[in-house]
């Protein structure tokens, strides 16, 4: 088979994880590795804006609460770029709701906020929903 006949295979939702808490974010890597998507995890704010410029993720799970760049600073500059525009963004917090509505409201929010804990199968559901779809064995061939 030469190389014009092969076809190239479907590549894998990347996800983006920014906590500032190692132990969850490997934990989040291993349970998104497991469902079939690519992810990668950064601890702080400035390393979350260098990731998704490399790791170019389709979707960002984003703590609130970070080093160097807050969670919500993290996200106005995203928004802010047009080369992210398709980039799904869920806020992944601690947080309760009476501090997430203290928010920058003229701002583009996340598509979605979830408190932690969440399960995996909350958190599989929740990108699912939101269009990120893990590529697996079965469904990289449909």
């Amino acid at each position: 088979m030469n190389q014009d006949q092969r076809t190239a295979a479907p590549r894998p939702t990347r996800i983006l994880v920014v906590d500032d808490e190692r132990h969850i974010a490997r934990l989040l890597v291993y349970v998104l590795t497991r469902a079939g998507y690519q992810a990668q995890a950064v601890y702080d704010g400035e390393e979350a804006l260098v990731a998704a410029e490399t790791f170019a993720p389709d979707g960002v799970l984003l703590d609130l609460l970070l080093p160097k760049l807050s969670g919500q600073e993290v996200l106005s500059r995203l928004r802010a770029n047009p080369g992210f525009a398709h980039l799904k963004i869920m806020m992944l917090t601690g947080c309760p709701v009476q501090e997430q509505d203290s928010l920058d409201a003229s701002s583009p929010g996340p598509d979605a906020y979830c408190l932690k804990p969440i399960g995996p199968s909350v958190l599989i559901e929740l990108l699912r929903q939101h269009g990120l779809h893990p590529i697996t064995g079965k469904e990289a061939l449909t």
